[in-house]
């Protein structure tokens, strides 16, 4: 399994080197970080109403724009595999978004700890920015994949 190397896991992907159990394999992992992910995300998350509903409706628009424009790369009704090639993609492209989101976290905790008053609502909505640009990054790096697996 690869747990970084995103491009080693496309070539295996488009060289047709992949077994059913390596695709359930992958699924679990991924299973597993997605879930953990959103229990860390649910605990600490925004107080503010205005931002988590932000939040939630940012995060369905990319969503199902990501979901449909992967749909379309992988060759939509006449693709293969969809649903198993970006499984098996999300695994070291979620772990990657995890650094990348504690990463942004910390970042968010210093400068709303540095600003003082206002640093409740700022840490508030940028646990919002950094939730949407995960979830964009992640779709962005997905279909980038899918383009190569599918040249």
């Amino acid at each position: 399994m690869y747990y970084w190397k995103t491009h080693d896991l496309a070539s295996q992907i488009k060289a047709g080197d992949t077994s059913e159990e390596m695709k359930k394999n992958y699924y679990v992992a991924t299973s597993v970080i997605a879930t953990a992910f959103m229990y860390l995300a649910i605990a600490g998350g925004t107080q503010d109403g205005i931002a988590t509903l932000a939040e939630c409706i940012l995060l369905i628009v990319v969503t199902v724009l990501g979901i449909n424009v992967t749909f379309k790369t992988n060759g939509g009704n006449n693709g293969v595999n969809y649903i198993s090639r970006v499984v098996m993609l999300s695994l070291p492209l979620l772990i990657k978004i995890v650094i990348f989101s504690f990463l942004g976290g910390i970042v968010i905790g210093i400068v709303a700890g540095a600003s003082g008053e206002g640093s409740l609502a700022l840490s508030q909505w940028g646990v919002t920015i950094v939730s949407v640009l995960a979830q964009v990054l992640f779709f962005w790096r997905v279909n980038v994949h899918l383009c190569y697996i599918n040249t």
